[in-house]
């Protein structure tokens, strides 16, 4: 467990833009008490942090099965870009620590739009600009930026939201064959 690590998930929670994301989607509470008790969880040990430069410099994993988070980057340079990966893998701990059941499409949607939310509130001043909105190259960050949007007028996503969010998840090679699949985290 690197304790660099540990400090740069745990700062990250602590960020003010995590604060404001805050939303209710298929069952799913993604707000600020979730942050606190994964922050807790990688305090008090229950979930490890480390680093695997295989999984390249843009990328993150949560193995709820290890209780790890793995991240493709170190602790120097982090770009906002990697700040957002770890907010959505920490919604995945989240849903570990509290030992929910719930299907991957929909446990990758709220990971999903907690990174965009993310993502907007750590720009929000340039987003704001009439006109400026962000180009993401992949489907699923496309869908989960419209349903972030909704998610910043309306706490509480119904099914109507994700539809779109869902599809391009369902799609998505890396969960084209798992969308559907409970994911019973077993708690850390």
């Amino acid at each position: 467990m690197s304790a660099a690590l540990r400090t740069l998930v745990r700062s990250v929670l602590a960020k003010p833009e995590v604060k404001k994301i805050d939303f209710t989607l298929g069952g799913l509470r993604v707000g600020p008490p979730s942050f606190s008790l994964v922050s807790e969880g990688i305090l008090n040990a229950r979930i490890d942090v480390t680093h695997d430069a295989k999984l390249g410099g843009g990328a993150a994993k949560y193995r709820y099965h290890e209780n790890k988070l793995v991240l493709g980057f170190d602790a120097s340079g982090v770009t906002a870009d990697n700040e957002a990966l770890i907010v959505h893998e920490c919604v995945h701990i989240a849903g570990d620590l509290s030992v929910v059941a719930v299907k991957v499409g929909m446990d990758e949607a709220a990971a999903y739009v907690a990174q965009c939310l993310y993502f907007f509130y750590k720009n929000e001043k340039l987003l704001s600009e009439p006109g400026i909105s962000p180009t993401f190259a992949d489907p699923i960050l496309k869908e989960a930026w419209q349903v972030a949007t909704k998610a910043r007028r309306s706490k509480v996503l119904v099914d109507d939201d994700l539809e779109a969010l869902l599809k391009a998840i369902a799609e998505h090679h890396l969960y084209s064959h798992t969308h559907s699949v409970m994911r019973h985290y077993d708690g850390a």
